[in-house]
């Protein structure tokens, strides 16, 4: 009997840099810097955010759709924080999904 049989290990990804996002639809987990956070009105009323990330490769847009008033309070510029999300395509240019920021 293996101790470890019926528990799920998460093994770490390697880091995912900016540059080396380009599939649409990958889902990515890394470390980034918030340079920008705006806060905007969606077209229903509710809100959502638009950010900045960088890392050492480049800056890329990203958008945060749901509970966007929960990480926006969580936000300071210029910190770097964990993001999981999905790269996406809008009007011909990547950007990132976000799911979570911690």
């Amino acid at each position: 009997m293996n101790l470890f049989e019926n528990q799920k290990v998460q093994v770490p990804t390697a880091k995912k840099y900016i540059k080396d996002l380009t599939r649409v639809g990958e889902r990515i987990e890394s470390f980034f810097r918030i340079t920008s956070a705006q806060k905007r009105a969606k077209k229903d009323g509710g809100s959502f955010l638009t950010l900045e990330l960088m890392d050492k490769t480049g800056k890329m847009p990203a958008k945060v759709w749901n509970n966007s008033d929960s990480f926006f309070k969580k936000i300071d510029e210029g910190k770097v924080f964990r993001v999981t999300g999905s790269v996406n395509e809008y009007m011909s240019k990547r950007e990132l999904k976000v799911d979570t920021l911690k």
